[in-house]
């Protein structure tokens, strides 16, 4: 046996999707329905399986609420 429960199997297989959403997010520059693309996934079934890893796409591409707000502020919106 591989792995010791059911339980270690579907944490491996969450943290593999999990990267590999963010790593496609990244590449696509934070667009969503290019990284479902790349993932093979509808544009849909991403943003759902976004919601259920707590992902967003501005964390995917390294952007956080303070550099989003200073960028803002930069630009006067």
């Amino acid at each position: 046996m591989l792995f010791r429960s059911d339980e270690d199997l579907r944490a491996l297989l969450y943290a593999v999707e999990r990267r590999q959403m963010s790593d496609a997010l990244k590449r696509a520059g934070g667009i969503v329905a290019d990284a479902a693309r790349l993932t093979g996934l509808n544009r849909t079934t991403f943003v759902e399986k976004m919601r259920r890893h707590g992902l967003t796409r501005d964390e995917a591409i390294g952007r956080t609420k303070e550099t989003t707000h200073r960028t803002e502020a930069q630009i006067g919106v």
